[in-house]
Order: C-alpha cells, then sequence, then structure tokens
C-alpha cells in the first residue's frame, strides 16, 4: 500500500518487510522517530486512518495466508479482526457521513 500522511500526530505511515513478514511503520516527515505500528506474526499490507488518528485499518494475512480486514485502536493497540471470509478482502478506507 501506499505512504499515509496522520496529520493529527504529523507522521508518515508505510508498509515495510521486515524480518520475513510486512507490517506497519511510521517516520515523522522529517525521517526521524521511525517506529512499527503492528507487530502481528502476518502481513499487514495496504492501511487507513480515522480522521481523529485513533484507529487504523488494514487489510492483513492470518495463519492460512487469507486476506481480511482489520481495526487497531492506535492507544491501546487492541486489534479487531473485522472479516473471516476465505475471498480476498482489502483496501479498507474511512469514510466520513456528513
Amino acid at each position: 500500500g501506499p505512504p499515509v500522511w496522520e496529520p493529527n500526530r504529523n507522521i508518515i505511515s508505510f508498509t515495510s518487510k521486515q524480518n520475513g513478514n510486512y507490517d506497519i511503520f511510521a517516520v515523522n516527515p522529517d525521517g526521524t522517530g521511525l517506529h512499527r505500528i503492528t507487530e502481528r506474526a502476518y502481513d499487514e499490507i495496504y492501511h487507513f486512518w480515522s480522521p481523529d488518528g485513533k484507529l487504523i485499518v488494514f487489510d492483513g494475512t492470518d495463519e492460512n495466508g487469507n486476506y481480511d480486514i482489520y481495526i487497531m485502536n492506535t492507544e491501546t493497540k487492541k486489534i479487531e479482526r473485522l472479516t473471516t471470509d476465505e475471498r480476498y478482502e482489502g483496501g479498507p478506507i474511512f469514510v466520513e457521513a456528513n
């Protein structure tokens, strides 16, 4: 997935393959403060921030390699799996209702 700007924290998040799987990382715009956001044993690729920056939704693989949609609270790091279908689910985004 492409890098994503999170303006509430002024960070840029991106996906990187390190230690054998893809995780979501973040860095400050000046290149400092690199840190890992997700630390699952499986891949996380495409992701999107909630408007308030408190949640991040992403597609990720499970133990069988199936892609599902997950949501993570960025403060507690709690991850919830939203889909469980064997079909590919990916590219989640947040949409604000007016």
